[in-house]
């Protein structure tokens, strides 16, 4: 249960960081 709340976190984390910033292709 702790691990499914830490990979959902981490997920939403990752989530919030790819709407908040523009995809910059050459980061890529």
């Amino acid at each position: 249960d702790e691990i499914w709340k830490a990979s959902l976190k981490l997920l939403g984390t990752e989530f919030e960081m790819m709407a908040n910033f523009p995809i910059d292709p050459t980061l890529n």
